[in-house]
């Protein structure tokens, strides 16, 4: 099981690879302390006061009524609603055993991603039937999760059509992919600034890379099942790491976005774990914590 590496980084200097063989994922390190924000508020006694929740964070229990199931396993599935200009939204639900019945938890996600390679299949089948007539690729992005709230919130992502094609696949400029390519690993690393952890898949030698790696769309279709469950592993571990520092550090309470974009920026398949909404297209989701 990948775990991630808690050596706070210098700023000034490249983090070092920790390579997990059991899992086939490749991840870097990053500095221990998120993006500087403004400090929380404090509490009468002086300790950080949890601010009022966001509704987004905690979001309603979603009615069946108004979702169609259309993707399934043996313990899951998952509903939809389609929204103005083909976005659709998503949840995950239990279908079998005691829990049949309530969405998945943020908390429930983050541990099948890391830990069961059935479930990592289902999600990669689930965003395969996703918005199947966007033309360009689409944007996955999920609402932010605060680490105080990971338990309680439901697990929900859209999928937002590009409205423009997504860059060519090239790796050639990633500086992080090059000790990797040619295997079926994943690799993470923080962005200039710090605020967030990029996942990208390395280019795997048996894949045909123009057809692979552009957007989480073809990734899914395209990518072998060893090199998605790595994908999402990576990204739990990730997700992890970063709730868990901020859990104890002052900035506690701030949301952090989960999502795949930025169509004109990387010309490579790149999720982001970040403090910040960069590259969010969903407005009610880029607003919360702002």
């Amino acid at each position: 099981e990948p775990k991630a590496a808690e050596k706070e980084v210098d700023d000034s200097s490249e983090p070092d690879d920790v390579f997990d063989q059991a899992s086939s994922t490749l991840v870097h390190n990053r500095p221990s302390k998120p993006s500087k924000q403004r400090p929380p508020e404090q509490s009468e006694e002086g300790q950080p006061s949890s601010p009022a929740i966001p509704p987004a964070l905690v979001p309603p229990e979603p009615s069946p009524a108004e979702e169609e199931v259309f993707s399934t396993s043996e313990k899951f599935e998952a509903r939809r609603t389609k929204l103005a200009g083909g976005t659709e939204h998503v949840h995950l639900f239990w279908r079998s055993g005691d829990r049949k019945g309530p969405p998945l938890k943020w908390q429930d996600v983050i541990s099948f991603w890391e830990h069961d390679q059935n479930f990592a299949d289902f999600f990669s089948d689930t965003l395969n039937l996703t918005a199947p007539h966007s033309k360009n690729g689409f944007y996955w992005e999920c609402p932010p999760i605060r680490q105080d709230l990971v338990a309680e919130s439901a697990f929900g992502y859209r999928a937002v059509p590009a409205d423009e094609s997504f860059k060519p696949p090239d790796s050639t400029s990633m500086k992080f992919l090059k000790d990797c390519r040619g295997s079926e690993k994943v690799a993470a690393y923080p962005n200039k600034e710090h605020t967030a952890v990029l996942v990208s898949p390395c280019q795997s030698e048996k894949a045909d890379v123009e057809e692979t790696y552009g957007h989480i769309a073809s990734f899914v279709r395209k990518a072998s099942r060893q090199q998605q469950q790595n994908f999402w592993a990576t990204l739990a571990v990730s997700i992890d790491t970063m709730l868990q520092e901020l859990k104890h550090s002052e900035e506690r309470y701030l949301p952090v976005w989960v999502g795949c974009g930025a169509a004109n920026t990387i010309p490579w398949l790149t999720a982001r774990v970040s403090t910040q909404p960069d590259y969010i297209q969903t407005e009610e989701y880029k607003s919360i914590g702002s």
